[in-house]
C-alpha cells in the first residue's frame, strides 16, 4: 500500500509491505523474492521512491529474509504493555 509520511519529513510517500508470509514448506523456493520483485515494481509504477516493513526484531526468520531482499533497519518501535504497568503501578 501506499503510505504518507507526517509532513516533517522530506519525502511525502512511501511503499509499505504490511504483511508478506510463505508458508514454511515453500520458502527458500523463490517464492518470497518474487512476491518481494512484484511489490517493488508496483511501487515503481506508483512513482514511490522508498519502500518500508514492519518486522519483530525477534523473528530471526523474517529479519534474515529482509535483510537478503535488501531491506535495512532506520528507525526502532517499542512498546509498553499496560496492563503489566497497571499492575506495577497500583
Amino acid at each position: 500500500m501506499i503510505q504518507d509520511y507526517p509532513p516533517v519529513f522530506e519525502v511525502k510517500q512511501y511503499g509499505l509491505i504490511s504483511d508478506l508470509a510463505v508458508t514454511a514448506k515453500y520458502r527458500r523456493t523463490g517464492i518470497g523474492l518474487h512476491l518481494v520483485n512484484i511489490a517493488k515494481e508496483w511501487f515503481i509504477q506508483k512513482g514511490m521512491t522508498r519502500a518500508e516493513i514492519g518486522v519483530a526484531a525477534t523473528n530471526e526468520i523474517s529479519t534474515t529474509f529482509w535483510t537478503k531482499m535488501g531491506f535495512r533497519v532506520y528507525k526502532e518501535s517499542r512498546y509498553l504493555d499496560l496492563n503489566t504497568e497497571r499492575t506495577a503501578t497500583s
